[in-house]
């Protein structure tokens, strides 16, 4: 059963006036409990089309369906709803709040929601991710390593059908880039994630179950992972 369905995808930028097709015409579907890696050079479209599937950047034509709803169909405020609920985001630059502490970034999407924190929640994330250690923490008192985990922490602790990660190893050293990707593997096992990861790294593309390889705004193939 699929739970990401996306037709004829296009989202053109202007640069100094010149239009630049970032995304051109992508079609595809995600299997729900699969992991798919997105690949391609910088500036092939990846994180353009994470931002389209995931709801945080509008096409300029096509559609997306998250577990049926198509959610670029929806209001602005509906749209936001259905992301805390229904989908987890992993940034790059993790963007955590620097004045709060490592559990109150991880319950932020609970709150935003109206949610009360689900402290149980929250301990067995810190368990499956070790952060145990750090939840007291600010994020300037972690390392590389646990901020990233923090980040994945939040995107996992609203139990979302599915998880987008934009380059979440980007900014650390190859084995905790390794790391990182077990962890994302182990938690979307354990609480049966969908992931879709964007990565330039081809040594953790290949730990998918699906490889998407984009160039100039396009799909141009695709393979089963190896690992």
């Amino acid at each position: 059963m699929n739970i990401l369905t996306a037709k004829e995808l296009r989202r053109t930028y202007s640069d100094r006036g010149v239009p630049v097709g970032a995304v051109n015409g992508v079609s595809l579907s995600v299997e729900e409990g699969s992991f798919t890696a997105v690949i391609g050079k910088s500036g092939s479209g990846k994180t353009t089309l994470l931002r389209l599937l995931s709801g945080l950047d509008r096409p300029d034509q096509g559609t997306v369906q998250i577990d049926g709803q198509d959610i670029h169909r929806m209001g602005r405020r509906e749209q936001a709803a259905f992301r805390r609920r229904r989908i987890g985001f992993v940034f790059q630059d993790y963007s955590l709040l620097p004045e709060l502490t490592a559990a109150e970034n991880i319950l932020l999407p609970l709150l935003l929601d109206g949610r009360r924190g689900d402290e149980e929640r929250l301990r067995d994330l810190a368990g499956m991710l070790g952060l145990d250690a750090a939840l007291h923490r600010r994020p300037r008192q972690l390392s590389g390593g646990e901020q990233q985990r923090t980040a994945i922490a939040r995107a996992l602790i609203a139990s979302p059908a599915i998880v987008f990660a934009d380059e979440p190893t980007g900014n650390l050293d190859a084995a905790a880039g390794q790391d990182v990707m077990t962890l994302l593997q182990a938690s979307q096992r354990a609480l049966g994630q969908t992931v879709v990861l964007v990565t330039h790294d081809m040594d953790l593309a290949r730990r998918a179950d699906r490889i998407l390889t984009l160039s100039d705004g396009r799909i141009v193939s695709e393979e089963v992972g190896t690992l």
